[in-house]
C-alpha cells in the first residue's frame, strides 16, 4: 500500500494539493462523482480533528495547518460526500489502497 506522508505546520495557511485516484490508479474526478463536500480528518483514541477541503476534478486542496493537533504523526482520512454518499466515502486512509500520515509541527 502506498503511504503518503504530508508535513503540516499547525496554525499556518500552507495549501496541500492531493491527486485522487481509484484503486486501479485512474484519476477519481470528484466533480463527476457529484461531490458536495470533502474533508481530511484525524481520529485517534486521544485526538480528533477535521478540516474542509476544496477540489477541482481529481485534485483536492486542503490547509492541514487548520487541524488543531499537537506536534506528532497522525494517520488521516480523505473523505468525499455526495447525494449518493451522504455519510461520506473514504478515498484514502488507514486500511485503504493509499494511506495518509500527517506530520504536524509547531
Amino acid at each position: 500500500m502506498p503511504l503518503l506522508s504530508i508535513p503540516a505546520a499547525r496554525g499556518r495557511d500552507n495549501v496541500t494539493r492531493l491527486g485522487v485516484e481509484d484503486a486501479d490508479g485512474t484519476p477519481f474526478n470528484l466533480d463527476t462523482a457529484g461531490a458536495t463536500r470533502a474533508t481530511v480528518s484525524v481520529c485517534t483514541p486521544l485526538q480528533s480533528a477535521t478540516v474542509e477541503a476544496t477540489w477541482a476534478g481529481a485534485i483536492v486542496e486542503v490547509v492541514l495547518g487548520g487541524l488543531d493537533l499537537p506536534p506528532g504523526t497522525y494517520p488521516a482520512k480523505l473523505v468525499y460526500y455526495s447525494a449518493t454518499r451522504p455519510d461520506g466515502e473514504v478515498l484514502a486512509g488507514p486500511g485503504f489502497v493509499t494511506m495518509i500520515n500527517i506530520g504536524m509541527v509547531c
